[in-house]
């Protein structure tokens, strides 16, 4: 690229990628769950690893070595290099075209803003992905004032994406110890297939997923409350 401006080499000042996820709380509640549809456990690895780097950044370009990407996510260190580029390169384009949206007052009137989160990535010869935020989303990802915190190696370590989603989510109610949804809200957050019976919300997302928890939330379980005449 011959834009050179703006450009942050966090691993050459650090020396490694940062390990501590920080999200936007406004962003993992309203945002999160509409644009992750559909998304793999490597996207979500991606989305973490890249929220990472970039918090109290700015709008600037940060240079994320793949190498280090793969180190984290174990489950693919068996990928050659060229096919996890190629599968990264993948995944940055489809986060191009995320969105987030915010409202604004302006004198008497009130303004629905919807803005794309990432405004360029790419991948280079040196193996190094580039990624940079958009100017109208650096309110995600800079002076936050209410976010939720994780670390990415425990994240990246779960196999599934309804694991990973759902431990997104019970962190940020790690003070509280708990977190309840309705059927509705646990199948949109969750993104389950309209066609899961309770019996396959069960076997398919429940149990697995309590099984991958359990090592990360202190005496963890799942429980159902049911409502009369439902």
């Amino acid at each position: 690229m011959a834009e050179e401006d703006n450009v942050i080499d966090l691993v050459g000042q650090n020396k490694k990628l940062s390990t501590i996820v920080k999200v936007d709380n406004n962003l993992l509640i309203n945002g999160f769950p509409t644009f992750s549809k559909s998304w793999t456990p490597f996207d979500i690895d991606w989305w973490n690893i890249i929220d990472s780097q970039v918090v109290d950044q700015k709008d600037n370009r940060i240079k994320i070595p793949i190498s280090k990407v793969k180190d984290l996510m174990y489950l693919r260190k068996h990928m050659t290099n060229d096919a996890f580029i190629e599968k990264s390169n993948n995944t940055l384009r489809k986060f191009m075209s995320l969105q987030a949206g915010f409202e604004k007052k302006e004198k008497d009137k009130k303004i629905y803003v919807n803005v794309n989160i990432f405004s360029q990535s790419y991948i280079d010869t040196e193996c190094n992905a580039w990624i940079r935020v958009s100017p109208q989303a650096t309110r995600y990802f800079n002076n936050l004032s209410q976010w939720t915190r994780f670390e990415l190696e425990q994240v990246t370590r779960l196999r599934t994406s309804y694991s990973k989603k759902l431990f997104m989510y019970l962190k940020q109610w790690r003070t509280i110890g708990r977190r309840t949804f309705t059927l509705e809200e646990f199948r949109k957050v969750m993104d389950v297939p309209e066609s899961y019976r309770p019996g396959s919300i069960d076997q398919k997302i429940l149990n697995p997923t309590a099984e991958y928890l359990a090592p990360y939330f202190v005496k963890f379980r799942i429980t159902k409350n049911y409502t009369k005449g439902i």
